[in-house]
């Protein structure tokens, strides 16, 4: 069976690989995007000091990572020790890491209309790993937010206190405005954590229709925003969807656009240049996105100062 669904995550799309846990009779889903094996479990190496759900190390196709009792993560109960063996280990390139998850039953691949799911509300969605919900023969299927899960679980991967800029870089820094567009509450949150240090104004966005939406309004340079820090992976319109249309669109403002991704290895950099986006970066790294933001910002300040030398000579 792991194979024909390997073969699957090969041929398809971004689909939904659905899958059950230890003692839950919910359905759960992870984007296929991520995937990169799925093996029978395999007796793991202790790891000290860790997270009380990583149960241990395990070496996949050369590869060493630490597995995630996923039952325990979502508040289900762990997996006992003597039934671990029964278990399937679902290997995910997310956020620079490679992570297995220990599910207790794989189900099947199924074609997901992206746009089709309903985004848990804003308060929902600070206390849950889940994204979202789909609906899928009659029964409701819960999208789980994997940025969240690694960032609770493996904290210090997350960590932006190394990040350290000149007095010239900050205030380059506040004088544009940010927009960060991504469903995960938690990816939001890292990004505005490491903006509000700095002191840089920002706004966040859940969807991307409703960042649109708020760019195509937003008609004078008091109101714009200078730099647009976009997630790939969203219901109802992705980021190329959104960095598209911002460029295709000539009543919005010009806009640094960044696509910011969980996925580590498999991001299409050829894609975000197609759709006109000046950068695109895996997450979560708070040196590579600050230099990007740096890079943005100049770009935009440069950009108005020469437009303004432009209106005078005019005059």
């Amino acid at each position: 069976m792991d194979e024909v669904i390997l073969t699957m995550l090969s041929q398809k799309p971004q689909g939904a690989l659905m899958f059950r846990l230890h003692g839950c009779s919910t359905r759960f889903a992870l984007g296929t995007i991520k995937i990169k094996d799925i093996v029978s479990y395999q007796t793991s190496t202790m790891l000290p000091a860790c997270h009380p759900h990583v149960i241990g190390a395990v070496t996949i196709r050369g590869m060493s990572m630490p597995i995630v009792d996923l039952s325990a993560v979502m508040g289900v109960q762990a997996v006992p020790l003597d039934m671990r063996g029964d278990q399937i280990l679902i290997v995910v390139d997310c956020m620079r890491m490679l992570v297995a998850f220990m599910v207790n039953q794989i189900e099947h691949i199924v074609s997901c209309d992206w746009k089709a799911v309903t985004p848990l509300s804003e308060t929902i969605g600070r206390e849950t790993f889940i994204l979202g919900t789909a609906c899928y023969e009659e029964h409701i299927v819960q999208l789980l937010d994997i940025e969240r899960v690694l960032a609770d679980i493996f904290p210090a991967e997350n960590d932006q206190r190394g990040v350290t800029l000149s007095q010239e870089e900050i205030a380059l820094l506040q004088q544009v405005s940010v927009m960060v567009v991504d469903d995960s509450n938690i990816a939001r949150k890292l990004i505005a954590e490491l903006l509000e240090r700095l002191g840089v104004s920002y706004k966040t966005f859940a969807s991307g229709d409703e960042a649109l939406s708020v760019l195509r309004g937003r008609q004078t340079s008091r109101e714009a925003f200078h730099v647009l820090v976009s997630d790939i992976e969203m219901p109802k319109m992705d980021g190329y969807e959104l960095v598209f249309a911002v460029n295709d669109d000539p009543n919005t403002l010009p806009v640094y656009t960044i696509l910011h991704t969980s996925l580590s290895s498999e991001m299409s950099q050829e894609r975000a240049k197609q759709v006109g986006a000046n950068e695109a970066l895996s997450k979560f790294n708070a040196r590579d996105l600050m230099n990007a933001l740096l890079r943005g910002a100049k770009e935009r300040v440069e950009s108005l100062a020469h437009t303004d030398r432009l209106g005078m000579n005019k005059r």
